[in-house]
């Protein structure tokens, strides 16, 4: 089990962030900053395992200073809209898939 650091939960939080689909319909989710110093993505109600965690190196976090749970923030923000992107893309293809089906 992962624990938060709670300020950084509330900073941090995604407002109205969803993701379609199956498994993550209308799922709210957050980013959290790890007891560890890593930052994960979770489901703001569930106290499982989180759903995606970034682990910089100290190397990194040293160049990054500072800035590093922005730039955590932004590549989980960008890999949420990637997984939206490509769930939406599946859904319409399915849609048309089966808007061209013949049945005899």
């Amino acid at each position: 089990m992962v624990k938060e650091t709670t300020l950084y939960k509330t900073l941090a939080r995604i407002e109205n962030l969803m993701i379609v689909g199956d498994y993550m319909n209308s799922s709210f989710l957050e980013i959290i900053e790890l007891e560890d110093g890593g930052f994960a993505l979770k489901r703001i109600d569930d106290d499982g395992e989180p759903l995606v965690v970034i682990d910089f190196s100290a190397e990194v976090i040293e160049f990054l200073g500072e800035h590093h749970a922005a730039v955590a923030k932004a590549m989980i923000g960008a890999g949420v809209q990637a997984a939206g992107a490509v769930t939406k893309a599946v859904m319409e293809a399915d849609e048309k898939q089966a808007e061209e089906r013949v049945l005899h």
